[in-house]
């Protein structure tokens, strides 16, 4: 889906598919690999390109973002940078300017919105944690919810 989708979107996409909460929070566990492609700094010409031009442009031209720090991995790791996403929200704001902090501060995270809707719904919130406390519990979810999807 979408990655601008909120968390009421996700669910109703993922219900119209058949999916449960557990499900569908498991199958956005598959951020946990790969990458994905950032606008900024696309020229505006290629913005202007529609349909697969626009995916050669933009795949040309964005920056090519890793969901996690280890983007070759299949593992929890998406469920806690989602988590450490929401930790960091609840810290204290800054005193410095941000070109006035010292370097080596906290990694980046690269979330997309539909990632960070998972915060903001209950059900899907605990889904979130259990997925990052038990990678086994991750694994058999998205097993089947992956099954259930291709089949």
């Amino acid at each position: 889906p979408d990655g601008s989708l909120t968390s009421g979107a996700i669910r109703d996409y993922f219900r119209q598919l058949g999916f449960s909460d557990e499900e569908l929070v498991a199958l956005l566990g598959a951020h946990t690999v790969g990458r994905w492609t950032s606008l900024l700094g696309v020229q505006p010409s290629c913005m202007a390109e529609e349909g697969l031009n626009f995916w050669i442009c933009t795949r040309e031209q964005g920056r090519r973002l890793p969901f996690t720090s280890r983007p070759t991995l299949f593992n929890n790791d998406y469920f806690k940078d989602v988590l450490e996403f929401e930790r960091r929200q609840k810290m204290p704001r800054p005193t410095k300017r941000y070109k006035d902090r010292p370097d080596g501060g906290l990694p980046a995270l690269y979330l997309l919105p539909s990632d960070i809707g998972l915060l903001y719904d209950a059900a899907l919130h605990r889904q979130v944690e259990r997925f990052a406390l038990d990678q086994a519990a991750f694994f058999a979810a998205f097993s089947t919810a992956y099954l259930k999807l291709v089949s």
